[in-house]
């Protein structure tokens, strides 16, 4: 019977108190929760209306990078909303729960227009990246859906790859997570406004494919 640290079953009564509460994971386990905070100021009306298609763009790019691009099964990851306000502590958070990705942030409306400002905590798989956690923007508009070209799929591909290193996956697998990220932060790059998030991520996933490659077979 495995043993659960006394830390972990207070951290957890504490949650539960808060109106969460994760499940306790081994080391072993794959990482399948994409969190998203719901954010502050979110009112009854057209900003609430604007969060709820931020929730469904994010599956919409979930699922086709999963099952499309990836060809992985779509149970890998799941999108959780948590109505509570974020906890002070992310990295605790991170740890003891099932989070692939914690995400935090901000949403603002013009008009018909509504763009989310958010920062994705990746905990431990942050690799090569110089912090835990990056920024990240998006638009919520038509032509956002049925694309995986964006920093959303950039940062969930290379967390995957990281889990999958974490969970001693065959290279090849890790190789392939990254190879795809890699030519997704050129097209990104190269675009006519370059996020900075993409430079960071195309130079974490190459330094980390130089040192899979000298790898013995």
């Amino acid at each position: 019977m495995r043993k659960i640290a006394l830390g972990t079953i207070v951290y957890v009564v504490a949650v539960a108190l808060a109106g969460f509460v994760p499940i306790v994971y081994g080391l072993d386990t794959p990482r399948r929760l994409i969190i998203v905070f719901k954010f502050s100021g979110i009112t009854p009306g057209s900003a609430e209306l604007a969060f709820g298609q931020f929730q469904t763009l994010l599956y919409d790019k979930q699922l086709i990078l999963l099952t499309e691009v990836l060809k992985i099964p779509q149970d890998r990851l799941e999108l959780r909303i948590i109505s509570t306000g974020a906890p002070t502590n992310l990295d605790d958070y991170w740890r003891q729960s099932d989070s692939l990705v914690v995400m935090v942030g901000s949403l603002f409306q013009a008009g018909d227009l509504a763009s989310v400002e958010v920062r994705a905590f990746l905990g431990d798989l942050k690799d090569g990246l110089a912090t835990p956690s990056l920024p990240l923007s998006f638009q919520v508009r038509t032509n956002e859906f049925r694309t995986t070209k964006d920093t959303y799929s950039l940062l969930t591909t290379f967390a995957l790859a990281m889990d999958a290193e974490r969970l001693h996956e065959p290279t090849s697998t890790v190789i392939r997570y990254l190879s795809y990220a890699e030519d997704l932060a050129l097209d990104l790059v190269k675009g006519p406004s370059p996020p900075p998030e993409a430079q960071a991520l195309l130079t974490a996933v190459r330094q980390h494919l130089a040192t899979l490659k000298r790898r013995p077979t």
